[in-house]
């Protein structure tokens, strides 16, 4: 790492407000990366059934995504740290709620509840750009969302964590709990740490995001990014289960899940000069190919060395997608538009689950999918008005620049 990007990293995570806005973003989104299993377990036991718990899980997550949006577009609306709070205080009570019916044996009610809890998950990350976008340099803006990227997937790591605990304490009611106090202590903070950004203004257009083509060429990208994480997942429970040996499959996720939050860190400590269609659409063509040299592999050792370089793609495209969201859409509808990418990626990746389960009678046929969709990410980017890269080209950045525009 260059003295120049230590500097860049030092400036973003030494001020007390940035490591604490940093630091309760991944207390707030821990939660994301346990829910889902909790539900699972919680509901499994107490109905006895995991069918059930699979499909309470089911209705959290779609509820999420299809609220996605919504969320985002309250950012917009009332400003970051009012609807952080509101939706916070929604989400703690729901998870509440959600337990005591599960314990009450209340079936309409725990699925009802749980949609509910979908649908108010506190948007962190929207509310913790928004803060990056208006606190620091543009030229920095890159740096602090490749660390957002990695908080996002260290929350993924740590998450089920919440879960095995609860687990081994016997009773996995208990990490819903756990999640309510993880995301209101989380969610709050960020809340009152966000307090003083800019609202929109009220008469802000509103138009339709996603009339907007550019916006809807990034969707299509996100929805490909989140097809190929999808179809990467089939892949390691077709590789594992090929070798009879099922645990196989965790590792091996873990390891996409590294390879993804290392470089999502390691993107950001550069000052890129490069057009950032090209730097996207190179990461898509290096999936593309660790993917496919994936399909022709059957050693466990090349496995885990291509899972973890195409891991290594994901954060990067993701923030990739972001900052040309952040070039094509104005600053009154930015919180909406990096919604709908939110969106459109957990809705490639339900695809990209259900096309390669599909294909898994073939060993090598999901791999191949995948980088199938990672090449198909190309033309999207290139298609975008030249204008918004041009945004993005950064300068060579001088030593002891770092200096903030709040």
């Amino acid at each position: 790492m260059t003295g120049e990007c230590e500097k860049a990293y030092a400036f973003l995570l030494t001020d007390w407000r940035r490591l604490a806005l940093v630091s309760s973003s991944l207390l707030a989104r821990l939660p994301t990366g346990a829910v889902y299993l909790g539900l699972i377990l919680a509901v499994g036991q107490g109905f006895t059934s995991l069918k059930l718990g699979a499909l309470t899980s089911a209705v959290c997550a779609g509820a999420s995504a299809v609220f996605n949006p919504a969320r985002g577009r309250s950012i917009d609306r009332l400003g970051a740290s009012r609807a952080v709070k509101l939706l916070t205080a929604a989400n703690v009570l729901s998870l509440c709620i959600v337990v005591v019916a599960i314990t009450g044996g209340n079936l309409a009610g725990t699925l009802v509840s749980a949609g509910v809890v979908g649908a108010t998950m506190p948007p962190i990350g929207q509310a913790t750009r928004t803060y990056w976008r208006h606190h620091i340099e543009s030229r920095l803006v890159e740096a602090a969302y490749s660390v957002e990227a990695g908080v996002q997937e260290l929350a993924y790591l740590l998450g089920p964590l919440i879960v095995s605990a609860a687990v081994l304490a016997g009773a996995p009611t208990v990490s819903l709990l756990v999640s309510a106090a993880v995301v209101g202590c989380g969610g709050f903070t960020v809340a009152r740490l966000t307090n003083q950004l800019p609202i929109a203004r009220r008469d802000a257009s509103r138009s339709r995001v996603l009339h907007d083509r550019a916006v809807l060429l990034l969707v299509f990208a996100s929805v490909l990014e989140g097809a190929c994480l999808g179809a990467v997942q089939v892949a390691a429970a077709s590789f594992a289960e090929s070798r009879g040996e099922s645990a196989l499959a965790g590792t091996l996720l873990a390891v996409v899940a590294g390879g993804s939050a290392l470089a999502g860190v390691g993107w950001g400590a550069r000052q890129w000069t490069w057009d950032i269609r090209l730097r996207g659409s190179l990461v898509a063509g290096c999936l593309s190919l660790a993917l496919a040299a994936l399909a022709a592999t059957a050693s466990i050792w090349w496995t885990y060395s291509l899972m973890f370089v195409g891991g290594m793609a994901f954060a990067p495209l993701g923030v990739c997608l972001f900052l040309l969201c952040d070039a094509v859409v104005d600053s009154s509808r930015i919180n909406e538009a990096q919604s709908w990418l939110g969106s459109s990626y957990l809705l490639g990746l339900s695809a990209g689950n259900g096309v390669a389960a599909l294909l898994v009678a073939a060993h090598s046929g999901p791999p191949l999918f995948a980088a199938l969709l990672a090449i198909s990410v190309i033309p999207l980017l290139f298609a975008l008005p030249a204008g918004a890269a041009e945004q993005h080209k950064q300068p060579v950045v001088v030593s002891g620049s770092w200096d903030a525009a709040s």
